[in-house]
């Protein structure tokens, strides 16, 4: 994942996803990751507050002191009981209501995984039963990377297999629906 710049100045921003109106302050963190540029207000939940005896104490003042002036909200709360925690939400809920309400899905257009295989071997055969034997350290690797039991472990695998090539060689090959692919001890029935 690219590195994140974050700065707490007043620059302007230049992104036109991002309204006017929503420009870094001092109680906003301009965060940069890539060419996205988002902004983040910030609050503090200063939890614990059971273990003051004193209603606040000197720390609660300090954090007051230090970042309210700048815009910063800070909550003291007690986890254990409760306290606080309603004046918390509403707070984080009337920040919520400021968001847009059309959700932003980012697609990985980069596998990481998948550069370290790129040049790795494989080799694609026919065993004595008819079945396609698909071996090769790339292959190996990828198995003892991937819960294939799962799911979501299978799609990778599957996307793994595709990205590589390998699907491709296999229907170069002649393989069709039903055909048995053996990798590494695992059977699957192909379905395209």
């Amino acid at each position: 994942a690219p590195a994140a710049n974050i700065s707490l100045d007043n620059s302007s921003v230049d992104n036109p996803a991002i309204p006017a109106n929503s420009a870094p302050n001092k109680r906003s963190v301009s965060v940069v990751v890539g060419e996205l540029k988002f902004i983040v207000s910030l609050t503090i939940a200063a939890n614990k507050i059971d273990a003051i005896y004193d209603g606040e104490n000197d720390v609660i003042k300090a954090l007051r002191d230090e970042f309210e002036k700048d815009g910063v909200k800070v909550f003291p709360i007690s986890a254990v009981s409760g306290k606080g925690l309603k004046e918390l939400l509403y707070h984080v809920n009337n920040l919520l209501e400021t968001c847009g309400k059309e959700p932003v899905v980012y697609e990985q257009e980069f596998d990481p995984a998948l550069m370290f295989f790129k040049d790795e071997p494989y080799t694609i055969t026919r065993a004595d039963d008819g079945a396609y034997v698909v071996e090769g350290p790339k292959i190996e690797k990828m198995l003892g990377y991937t819960n294939i039991d799962s799911e979501k472990g299978f799609l990778f695998f599957q996307n793994f297999m595709k990205e590589q090539g390998i699907l491709a060689e296999l229907e170069e090959r002649g393989i069709v629906d039903g055909d048995t692919v053996r990798i590494y001890g695992h059977e699957f029935d192909y379905y395209k």
